[in-house]
């Protein structure tokens, strides 16, 4: 490169800025205060978010609470719905026919032998076609009823291995009970 070719640039004199005319920029007196926060609007902010998380606080509380007792409830109506099925099998075998016969001979009462008629109009008592011989006493036994008498079956429980503290297994499964699962 040869000296001839390469130029410095020139500095030219500016012109001030003084000279030019036009709108000028100046601070508006009313908005010097503006960008400062104020110490109540800080504390007013903290006290509503403090306010918001109290009343979180209060709501997840009283959801928990509610949870429980709507769990408390569930078992509850699950206890009343086996008390109601046991009632319900118990009048059952009250009004089976096995245990009404029972019920009968424990009373005194027999078959009839035959039927007899009252003539209303002759005031007369008449003997049925075909009298039938007296019956002897029912025998529940003929018919057995499952209700009534349920079938017993006692083991031992030491002897097929199984701890004698297990506790028994509800005559009615639940259908909320849920197993619990296994880990490994």
């Amino acid at each position: 490169m040869s000296a001839a070719t390469h130029t410095s640039p020139s500095k030219a004199p500016r012109t001030p800025q003084s000279t030019q005319v036009g709108p000028r920029l100046r601070l508006i007196a009313g908005l010097k205060n503006a960008s400062k926060i104020s110490s109540r609007g800080i504390w007013f902010a903290v006290i509503i978010v403090v306010l918001a998380f109290a009343v979180q606080l209060f709501l997840t509380t009283v959801i928990v609470e509610d949870a429980y007792r709507t769990d408390e409830l569930e078992q509850q109506h699950l206890e009343l719905e086996r008390e109601h099925t046991a009632a319900l099998e118990k009048t059952d075998a009250q009004e089976s026919p096995q245990n009404l016969a029972q019920e009968a001979t424990d009373l005194g009462m027999v078959p009839a032998g035959g039927s007899v008629f009252l003539n209303m109009d002759s005031a007369t008592v008449v003997e049925g076609e075909g009298s039938v011989a007296p019956l002897e006493e029912v025998d529940p036994s003929l018919v057995p009823n499952a209700i009534v008498n349920p079938p017993v079956e006692a083991e031992d429980p030491q002897q097929n291995g199984e701890s004698a503290d297990q506790t028994p297994e509800p005559a009615v499964p639940s259908e909320f009970e849920m197993s619990s699962p296994s880990t490994r």
